[in-house]
């Protein structure tokens, strides 16, 4: 055994316990540089010690000094709790598990303290440098070699400090490009498992949470391919709890486009007063839209509607992800490249930065049943409930109806101008024009609707094909 053992194995963890080490040695040195100044500061009851800015004081030593003076309405708050990483100085060691600021004037008298204190703490290590210390450990013969165990191994030790002491590892946002990295060179492992990782990497850098990791160690030691259900079933798994953690805060995001307000408004008019879809609104939209917000409403109630939205836009995700799995691998059979598509298209769908143009409206909804259209078609070849979900589409917003017609006429063109295919599709588009036709008759909105929909996109139309005869006048 002794003779097996070698220090080359080891070298990531021994660097990274040498990082904690530094660390250590470097904030000792600081603390007694500064030893002068925090003696005389602590050994007095006047005023606050120096807490804005120098990083001179850890949690325990202001936590004794307020509990001495008798203080006790004070709280600690991470940084990265009230500011983003740009407003972070990830590299300012000496705050690392420091108090570098407070809700209370620099040196304030104790006697004028009338509220609670907020004392702000730096973080005690940076996920990142963890990481980039262990990767460059892991460099032999000219490449990186990753072993799972011990990476696996140092997450699991992060994720204890994290919950059960009293330190606290950032999960910054370089992060997940290392963990890329990191899952990339690592040894003995399937590409099977290793796009799921990528997948997992690219929601941590979204959203941060130690499940995530928790998912990534798991994926290293079960025994799968893509062509296996457990693939999937952890692939989807992963999906649902990392949209199940967007659920509130996409909840605020969706706040940021106004015209959520006016379906809110106007789906709130149809309850209150038992009015039809254009009585409530007066829009160039079809009804599907009210129709939608008038259910989350009934679903949710007022108070919790943005929570709804959020839900509802998220469980569209899922389907939107699981139908374009089912349409890609129907034709291109299981390949890790359909599942790195899907995961891009999901983190496009629901990162924060793009705040106003997170949209739960017509295009949205109308995007989503053309692809409930596309799977009947492409996958259950069922040409009826197809043509459905291609009229509701249109029957969202009148635009749709472009896309319903270069579908349709792609359904003939594959059917080789099959006569029964182009007599299909007008029985079917029949059905769903009467039944459509009927529905705005007995709700008396079929001239709001011709008004709305049809009479102003020909207008549209008949200006634009005028405007360019005007402008050679």
């Amino acid at each position: 055994m002794i003779k097996n053992f070698t220090t080359e194995k080891f070298t990531p963890l021994v660097l990274i316990f040498s990082l904690i080490i530094l660390i250590i040695s470097v904030t000792s040195f600081l603390n007694y540089q500064n030893s002068e100044i925090k003696t005389k500061e602590l050994s007095q009851s006047d005023y606050l010690p120096t807490l804005n800015g120098n990083c001179y004081y850890s949690i325990s030593e202001i936590q004794e000094w307020l509990n001495q003076e008798n203080i006790e309405n004070y709280r600690f708050i991470y940084i990265d709790e009230l500011y983003d990483e740009t407003q972070i100085e990830i590299n300012n060691i000496k705050c690392f598990g420091k108090i570098s600021g407070s809700s209370i004037s620099q040196n304030e008298n104790i006697n004028n303290i009338g509220n609670r204190v907020d004392l702000i703490v730096y973080p005690t290590l940076i996920l990142s440098h963890i990481l980039l210390v262990f990767l460059i450990g892991s460099y032999k013969h000219r490449s990186f070699v990753i072993d799972k165990k011990y990476l696996s191994i140092l997450l699991l030790f992060i994720l204890f400090i994290n919950s059960f002491t009293k330190y606290k590892i950032y999960f910054d946002s370089f992060s997940w490009v290392i963990s890329l990295l990191l899952v990339y060179y690592s040894k003995d492992v399937s590409s099977s498992k290793k796009y799921l990782q990528y997948f997992i990497c690219f929601l941590f850098a979204v959203n941060p949470k130690n499940i995530l990791l928790i998912v990534l160690i798991v994926i290293y030691f079960l025994n799968f391919d893509f062509k296996s259900f457990k693939f999937q079933y952890f692939y989807f798994s992963s999906l649902l709890v990392y949209l199940g953690s967007r659920i509130s805060d996409l909840s605020y995001s969706l706040r940021f486009n106004n015209d959520h307000y006016v379906w809110i408004a106007s789906a709130m008019r149809m309850d209150y007063l038992n009015v039809s879809e254009y009585v409530a609104f007066w829009d160039h939209k079809g009804p599907i839209i009210l129709i939608v917000y008038f259910l989350l409403i009934k679903l949710f109630g007022i108070s919790n509607i943005w929570i709804g939205i959020s839900i509802s836009y998220l469980a569209l995700i899922i389907l939107v992800a699981f139908l374009s799995e089912r349409i890609l691998i129907n034709y291109f059979g299981k390949h890790p490249l359909i599942y790195l598509s899907i995961s891009i298209l999901t983190l496009i769908l629901t990162l924060d930065p793009n705040l106003g143009l997170l949209k739960f409206d017509t295009r949205y909804i109308g995007s989503v049943l053309i692809l409930i259209g596309l799977y009947y078609f492409l996958v259950k070849n069922n040409l009826c409930l197809a043509t459905l979900f291609l009229f509701l589409a249109t029957f969202t917003v009148a635009s749709f109806v472009i896309s319903q017609i270069f579908i349709s006429l792609f359904i003939f063109v594959n059917s080789r101008f099959s006569k029964k295919a182009f007599l299909d599709l007008l029985k079917y588009n029949s059905y769903w024009l009467v039944i459509a036709t009927f529905y705005l008759y007995i709700t008396r909105q079929l001239y709001e609707f011709y008004i709305l929909n049809i009479l102003q996109s020909r207008i549209r139309i008949y200006k634009f094909l005028l405007l360019p005869k005007s402008s050679n006048r």
